[in-house]
């Protein structure tokens, strides 16, 4: 009996050997299940399009980038049992992650594509149909900017970088358990509904006629251009750091939800909260510095704090 023990010890220390070796020579692969076992490959192209003005990124498991280039083109870098397909029909560039199938990724690397659109062109719609991802959109204009609630508890992140969205009517945009980014930006109209742990995060930037809807989430606004628009809180959070306040903003804030306010520019403002703290000062329920003027900030907080400093 002990003989099979010194064996299989000796073959043991045997494939740990030859699993380091095949390792350090580059030799990981990933193995997956589709209709049995299978070595994946990697695949590395990109194929020019034909024209389209719209984008469509839905599915799971992919990480999208959209940006300027000299045409209209795709390139995808993963795995090839997992690569996303993608298609340019009746003027729209659908992109579609496909859920993993049973694999092990010894390399962990995943699948990433990169859409690039002449410099002189915009895109008519950019929407997001995606979950266990993230999408990165720079130097784009975009009409109409639309994300789908289809994915809730599962969201993606989203990325704008140099982004101008033009939306002339109340597009909506839901994110759930995700984080979007928007920095260097104006965006106008955006309408946008948040719950559970979302991140909303905002710096130089330009916000016209915008409306968050959002619970039990956090918005920070940096450095940036509040141009009339409209917050509701539930059970979150609210931080503007050295902004811009134009035309009338109104927040109301609900269930414990907080603001704090630090160096903002504005003209007036009006607050009713449970608590109050006006530049060091404890302020009863309301107060008002010239509520007429043309850019406020007015916040209704009756269950939570405000802090103006």
């Amino acid at each position: 009996m002990r003989k099979y023990f010194v064996t299989g010890f000796y073959l043991l220390v045997l494939g740990a050997i030859l699993c380091v070796g095949g390792f350090l020579g580059g030799g990981m692969k990933m193995v997956a299940w589709d209709h049995g076992f299978k070595i994946s490959e990697k695949v590395n192209e990109t194929t020019s399009l034909k024209k389209f003005s719209k984008v469509k990124v839905k599915g799971k498991n992919v990480e999208v980038r959209v940006q300027k280039g000299s045409n209209y083109s795709i390139h995808v870098v993963g795995d090839k049992l997992q690569a996303p397909t993608y298609e340019v029909k009746n003027d729209t560039l659908v992109v579609t992650g496909h859920k993993r199938r049973a694999a092990v990724d010894w390399n962990g690397r995943g699948e990433n594509v990169v859409i690039t659109v002449p410099k002189k062109a915009s895109l008519k719609k950019m929407h997001f149909d995606l979950a266990d991802g993230n999408v990165r959109l720079r130097n784009l204009k975009i009409d109409k900017l639309t994300k789908s609630d289809k994915h809730w508890n599962s969201d993606a992140a989203i990325y704008l970088d140099n982004v101008t969205v033009t939306e002339k009517n109340d597009s909506k945009f839901f994110l759930d358990y995700g984080y979007i980014q928007i920095k260097d930006s104006t965006i106008n109209n955006l309408n946008f509904v948040a719950d559970n742990d979302t991140i909303v995060d905002i710096k130089n930037s330009t916000l016209n006629n915008y409306k968050f809807n959002m619970s039990d989430s956090k918005l920070k606004v940096a450095n940036s251009t509040l141009n009339g628009g409209s917050v509701h809180m539930d059970d979150g959070h609210v931080h503007l750091h050295y902004d811009d306040i134009k035309g009338t903003n109104d927040y109301t804030l609900t269930d414990e939800s907080t603001l704090k306010t630090e160096s903002g520019k504005m003209d007036g403002v009006d607050l009713n909260a449970k608590v109050i703290d006006y530049f060091g000062e404890r302020k009863d329920g309301t107060y008002q510095s010239n509520p007429n003027s043309e850019n406020l900030l007015k916040v209704n907080a009756t269950d939570g704090t405000i802090h103006v400093q």
